[in-house]
Formats: structure tokens, sequence, C-alpha cells
């Protein structure tokens, strides 16, 4: 099927289910009533999760598949939610399928979160699962956070990690070494957070 085929075959399959798929594609972060484009979305995601995620294999579309799984998460944390992202996302990775999949997380994804965060082939689009690193509580998950601080792809997001898994105390000392790092990208991310953290420190002074 082509992309509009398939957004065709998605939503009559939620108007069939009682769901109006109007607003499916449609996200409005800051809604204001009465301005054209900006009204609130309509489109209910919790009735709609299991449409979603009988269709979320079933299409190759990156747009489709993006925004199916940007209505997935909305659903919240669910292991059914968390295992299908996961195997969309070992078919493809994208970040929007990372995302979800740090939103949609219990423990038993733990695991395999760690594995795909581990996997630099994936570059960027695991971005999220580094993030989400350091909700997962097992020494593997906060050795690979230490070994991803110098990643030019993920180092923002380790740091992230490092200073929930860590503290702010820690993660000054694993990161005042890197600050002269020589990639840019890793560069500006450990200065940021050490400005961040020192900001934090004098606001408890």
């Amino acid at each position: 099927m082509t992309e509009e085929e398939e957004w065709q075959a998605v939503r009559e399959a939620l108007r069939e289910a009682g769901v109006d798929p109007t607003d499916v594609a449609r996200f409005v972060n800051r809604p204001h009533p009465g301005i054209p484009g900006l009204e609130p979305e309509q489109f209910d995601a919790r009735s709609a999760l299991p449409v979603l995620l009988e269709w979320l294999p079933r299409v190759e579309a990156r747009a489709v598949r993006d925004t199916l799984a940007s209505r997935i998460r909305q659903g919240g944390k669910n292991s059914v939610s968390a295992q299908a992202l996961l195997n969309a996302y070992r078919g493809r990775p994208s970040w929007e399928l990372a995302d979800a999949i740090a939103r949609t997380m219990t423990p038993a994804e733990y695991d395999a979160i760690v594995e795909l965060a581990a996997d630099s082939r994936t570059g960027s689009d695991r971005q999220m699962l580094v993030d989400a690193l350091w909700r997962v509580k097992s020494e593997r998950a906060r050795s690979l956070i230490l070994e991803l601080l110098d990643d030019p792809d993920v180092s923002r997001h380790a740091i992230y990690a490092l200073r929930r898994a860590f503290g702010n105390d820690e993660a000054k000392r694993r990161l005042e070494p890197l600050r002269d790092h020589p990639n840019e990208n890793v560069r500006g991310a450990v200065v940021d957070a050490l400005r961040r953290i020192e900001r934090t420190r004098r606001s408890r002074l």
C-alpha cells in the first residue's frame, strides 16, 4: 500500500471501532480555542489503542508508523504497548518509536531497553532509550550510561541519565575530564551540563 492507502486503512479501522479518526495525525502542543489550526485535538488515543496496536506492525510508511507510535505512547505505561513498539523499533528504528518505548516501558522491558540503547548502529534514533536508562536499576544500565557519555549521537541524553542515576556530585566528577573533548557535540553537552549542575548547587546554598 502507498502511504495514503495506509492512512485510509487506519482511519477506516478506527471508524469501525467507534473512534473518530479526524485528528489521528494532528498534534497540538499548545491549543488555543478559536485559532484555526490550534484548536484542541479531539483524538481519543486510549479508546483507539487496540486499533493502533493492530496496525503498527502492518504499516510501512514511516510517517504513518511514527504517528501510530506517538498515539500509542499516550496510553501510558503498558507492557503490551511497549513490546509492540520494541518489535517495530527492531525492524526499523526511529526516534519517535524510541520515545514511545521510553514512555510506555515497564520493568519487563528493561533488559531490552539496555540492549537497544547500547546498539550504536542506530545512531541518534536511540536517544530516548539512552535518556531512560536512569530508570533501569541495574549495574549494566549504570555502566552503559558511563560508556555513552562521549558518544556524539547520544551524549546529551546519557548526561541526563547520568545526573538522574548518579546525582550531580558524581556527574560533575565524571564530566570534568570531558570538558575539552575533541567532538563539538560532546563538548557542548558536557559544558551545558556542568553549568546546570553549578546553578543547581548555587540555588541550594
